[in-house]
């Protein structure tokens, strides 16, 4: 549809509409529309309710106060202020949010940032990358090619990405999957985290179920990509108490600071500060000098 060809809409006061086909919509009053929004760009500075579904082909904004009742489909998103919606938003490029977003529906884009507050009962979808600054709470997943929590997701089930990196902190009822992830936070998964590699720092209190991964690491070296991304920030990170987990399962491990019920692996190495109940493994067992191992099996 070529919304050129159509007249835009102002609306500068307190007003009542039907909705319609628009080129460009701004809003810096108080509008009631209740029906569907066809529009180029739309722009809302004031306050806003709208009953019907948005389809905006470029940039939507939101700067000011909206409720919106149904779907949005748009170019892109950038939310100020503060918007509540109750259906799904389907994005064709990117969203950020820089004020706060409650979500009944799911957030389908190319890539997200979350500086401010996103409050949302399904889930985050991205087809590129996740860049969560601010504070997230979800009712299922948070999905995307590289994520970067340098904030709190202080709930969703989980958390899916090619790259995961966690530099805040996380908690996820189901799962953390990825080919790499690190994690420099404190992270809490009732399930398993699962991962080609997977390096945990001891400077955070870790709480996980179950890992299983080809390379684990728990220790204070996060390797130089991990120290370059920390380096970032001004403040200093205290060490924490580590990790707690029921299971680890690995090609090759090696553990700091860690209580754990059992470990299975090939090439295991069970560091200073650790506890662990039971050990079996099937290539090499190595444990230092103040680390706890009450059984060890070898596996023929």
């Amino acid at each position: 549809m070529n919304l050129e060809e159509y007249s835009d809409l102002k609306i500068s006061d307190d007003i009542d509409s039907n909705g319609g086909t628009y080129r460009n919509v701004q809003i810096s009053g108080d509008a009631n529309i209740n029906g569907d929004v066809t529009c180029k760009t739309l722009t809302i500075s004031g306050d806003g309710e709208i009953r019907g579904r948005i389809y905006c082909q470029e940039d939507f904004k939101i700067n000011g106060d909206v409720d919106i009742r149904s779907n949005v489909s748009c170019g892109t998103m950038k939310v100020m202020g503060d918007a509540n919606i109750k259906g799904s938003i389907a994005i064709g490029g990117d969203l950020k949010i820089y004020g706060d977003m409650d979500i009944e529906g799911d957030i389908n884009c190319e890539n997200a940032k979350v500086m401010g507050d996103l409050e949302g009962k399904q889930s985050l979808l991205c087809r590129g990358n996740v860049t969560i600054m601010g504070d997230c709470t979800l009712g299922k997943d948070v999905k995307g090619k590289e994520i970067k929590v340098y904030g709190d997701i202080d709930r969703c089930e989980s958390i899916v990405g090619e790259e995961v990196n966690i530099y805040g902190d996380v908690i996820a009822e189901k799962a953390i999957e990825g080919d790499k992830l690190y994690f420099h936070g404190e992270v809490e998964c009732n399930g398993l985290v699962n991962g080609e590699e997977v390096y945990i720092s001891m400077h955070g209190d870790h709480k996980i179920k179950e890992i299983g991964g080809k390379k684990i690491r728990v220790s204070d070296d996060m390797g130089k990509k991990k120290k370059l991304s920390i380096s970032l920030f001004p403040f200093s990170i205290s060490k924490g108490s580590g990790l707690c987990c029921d299971c680890i399962e690995g090609d090759d491990i090696m553990l700091k600071n860690s209580k754990v019920k059992i470990v299975r692996g090939h090439k295991i190495i069970i560091g200073e500060g650790c506890e662990v109940d039971k050990v079996e493994y099937t290539g090499e067992l190595l444990v230092l000098d103040n680390a706890v191992v009450r059984e060890s099996v070898i596996i023929e």
